[in-house]
């Protein structure tokens, strides 16, 4: 078994409180910094806190905060900001510690999940089977294993399902609902598909395998990117400390700053906050790794979808012209009744902002919808490649309208209606999503047309290709969203270097005034 496997069998969490998968929000500092919230949050998260173990982190809080006043030659009075500052603060740490191993955890059990079933599925074409092969690799106390468990009750027991439900599509649906993962929905359909059709779906499964093995390389470069991340923060924050320390000791003995007001205030103010940039990185590196950044709301998302098309230029540039009569009497009060050159300036910067606003937001939010378009069109492609082995093409994209992800059941549906109309049209597939111009599904389409009359060769192998460079443009689409979700550490890095430079002036300023001081000027 893979190292992956081990790693997932040997520590896994034990959900005590959630049936749901120890689901906890994020909360504020303040939240964690009760004693008794953190040990429920950490409980949640399928670990043993204890009161004592809690005891001795605020202990050594509180010394190392005292440590730190020490060093800076603060007196008692003024170590207790610093103090209150490691109480409210460290926790959230702690708390992001063991959210991490948490995280860690649920992503190596989700990937032998999807790897494992894939292969048992590949022998039985069974689900039930599947899961009972699949459940023994996991530890019975652990998540995992609770939750493949509650899916095969689901599917053996007759009174589980009501209302003529597939007890098979419910039992996945549990398991899916407490691992929210894209991969994990897209195993799920794709064997309820297979079970429901049957057919050769070997070269599906390469496909599944593939999606599954990028997914695991770039969740791992993610991983070393937020360990990166936190050490060169880390590093800023302690350099940029030390150097300021530093400052206290370096002066000539008979000029001491240390007991000046400001040089204390800056100095207790710059702990405080980068202890504040710290938590703050940390806690964005914790997030989660199985569910992706993007639409969770299905409903919202075609409200969105149909806002798009449905567009109307006019209204939005009424709307612009609106909201623009702002900065044109900003700009009108500024320049000529007030003779303010900044409220001038302002108004001349928000003016182009307001009238082209209606455009900067319909262009946003194709843009999100076609990322939406993008990620759901690879997933319609494996299945409709299952249909094409005994459908034509026409018929096999009619059966995937009803099934298709709901961001692309509109244009299925519309698409349905124009075949109907007219099989032999190539508009149908030529103008799917056109208004989107997303070149892979325009390509991926004119392929599929070419199937349809026969001129593509065997439709196999062009389903394969078509899917290999769906998958291939949407792992690089990917990773370049877990490298934009990392942009802002950039700001947080230079927060401790700017500040520190705003202490180390303030020191310097006080040095100057006492050293002159001393020469009687």
């Amino acid at each position: 078994m893979t190292t992956l496997l081990d790693d997932a069998v040997e520590t896994p969490p034990v959900v005590k409180k959630s049936k749901g998968g120890a689901k906890s929000k994020r909360r504020s500092a303040l939240y964690y910094a009760m004693p008794w919230n953190l040990r429920y949050e950490i409980n949640l998260l399928g670990h043993d806190f204890s009161i004592q173990r809690i005891a001795v982190i605020y202990a050594t809080i509180v010394g190392v905060m005292v440590g730190v006043g020490l060093g800076f030659k603060l007196p008692p009075v003024w170590v207790i900001p610093l103090i209150i500052a490691g109480l409210w603060f460290a926790p959230t740490l702690v708390r992001n510690s063991y959210r991490n191993k948490y995280e860690k955890q649920r992503f190596a059990d989700v990937n032998v999940y999807i790897e494992q079933t894939l292969y048992a599925f590949r022998t039985s074409q069974k689900i039930l089977t599947s899961l009972e092969d699949v459940k023994v690799l996991f530890r019975r106390d652990s998540a995992m294993r609770q939750s493949i468990d509650e899916a095969i009750g689901i599917i053996t027991d007759p009174m589980a399902v009501k209302n003529n439900e597939s007890a098979e599509a419910l039992a996945l649906e549990a398991i899916a609902t407490r691992y929210p993962n894209d991969h994990v929905r897209s195993l799920h359909r794709f064997m309820l598909k297979v079970e429901s059709i049957g057919g050769d779906f070997d070269a599906s499964t390469e496909q599944l395998l593939r999606n599954r093995a990028m997914w695991e390389s770039r969740v791992y470069r993610l991983q070393d990117q937020r360990r990166e991340k936190r050490s060169q923060i880390l590093g800023s924050v302690g350099a940029s400390a030390f150097l300021c320390l530093l400052m206290l000791y370096i002066l000539p003995a008979d000029v001491d700053i240390s007991e000046d007001l400001p040089v204390r205030i800056v100095n207790v103010l710059m702990i405080v906050v980068f202890t504040r940039i710290y938590v703050a990185a940390d806690t964005k590196l914790s997030s989660d790794l199985l569910r992706s950044k993007r639409y969770n709301d299905d409903a919202k998302l075609l409200r969105e979808y149909t806002r798009y098309v449905n567009y109307d230029a006019k209204a939005g540039l009424k709307a612009s012209l609106t909201f623009a009569i702002l900065p044109v009497l900003m700009v009108a009060v500024g320049w000529f009744v007030m003779d303010n050159t900044w409220v001038t300036v302002v108004g001349a910067v928000l003016l182009p902002i307001m009238l082209f606003q209606h455009k900067l937001g319909h262009a946003l939010l194709g843009k999100r919808i076609r990322q939406e378009i993008s990620m759901a069109f690879p997933q319609w492609l494996m299945e409709l490649a299952l249909l094409l082995q005994s459908d034509n093409v026409q018929v096999a994209i009619f059966k995937t309208v009803d099934t298709a992800l709901p961001i692309l059941r509109p244009e299925l549906t519309r698409m349905r209606e124009r075949l109907l109309a007219d099989p032999a049209s190539s508009d149908p597939f030529m103008e799917f999503f056109g208004e989107f111009e997303i070149p892979e599904v325009t390509t991926s389409m004119q392929m599929l047309y070419s199937l349809s009359i026969g001129s593509g060769g065997d439709s196999d192998e062009q389903i394969t290709n078509i899917v290999n460079r769906n998958n291939t443009i949407l792992d690089r689409a990917e990773q370049k969203r877990n490298d934009n979700s990392l942009s802002g550490m950039y700001t947080l890095f230079l927060l401790p270097v700017l500040l520190g430079g705003v202490v180390l002036m303030v020191d310097m300023s006080m040095f100057l005034m006492a050293f002159m001081s001393n020469m009687g000027v």
